[in-house]
Order: C-alpha cells, then sequence, then structure tokens
C-alpha cells in the first residue's frame, strides 16, 4: 500500500509560525531564509559563482541596506564576538589564516 504526503503549502505554515515569534527573533527566521534563497541561487551557478555582473544598482543598494539593517540589529552579537575574538588572539588561541606564500591555510 503506497502512503500518499500532505502537501504542505511552507509560505502559509512559516506565515503562522512568523507571527508567534518576537521581533528579533523573526528578524533571525527572515535572514536565515534569505540565506537559503541565495545559497540556492549560488549553487545553481557554475562553480557557485554569484550573478553579481548582472545586479542593478538598485538591487546591490538594496541588498547592502538589508546587509546594513542585520548588522545594526546583531550589534551587541558581533560585539561579543569581536571581545572573544581578541581576547582568543592575545591569549595566542587564534592560528593563522595565511601561509607564508599568502594562500589561506585549508585543514
Amino acid at each position: 500500500m503506497q502512503t500518499v504526503q500532505p502537501t504542505i503549502d511552507y509560505a502559509q505554515a512559516i506565515s503562522r509560525l512568523i507571527r508567534q515569534l518576537p521581533g528579533d527573533r523573526a528578524a533571525q527566521l527572515y535572514d536565515f531564509a534569505r540565506f537559503l534563497v541565495e545559497e540556492s541561487r549560488t549553487s545553481a551557478q557554475p562553480n557557485g559563482v554569484q550573478d553579481e555582473d548582472n545586479a542593478t544598482e538598485e538591487e546591490m543598494a538594496a541588498e547592502d541596506g538589508l546587509w546594513e539593517a542585520s548588522i545594526t540589529r546583531h550589534a551587541d552579537r558581533f560585539a561579543v564576538l569581536k571581545a572573544q575574538a581578541k581576547a582568543d588572539v592575545k591569549a595566542g588561541k587564534a592560528e593563522p589564516m595565511f601561509n607564508e606564500q599568502g594562500e589561506f591555510i585549508v585543514k
């Protein structure tokens, strides 16, 4: 016997869920959804290259605005990460990102 999976209207389901979240958590969900959309676009491009050459000035300005808003919204978290990174460097816990030839170190 074959089981039939119900069709889910994800837009409607997510809309119901996001209404239950406080503003900062809804913003995180929105940022994550945008990340997934961009990741899907990038993976569809050859070698994962984004098609930035075809973006209009308005699209690029809008994207910049979204990133700036996200950075502002999460400034306290970035400050904590920055302080921790500086402490790690000072304590000698950080490892170099580049080798002597200036190439990125991949482990």
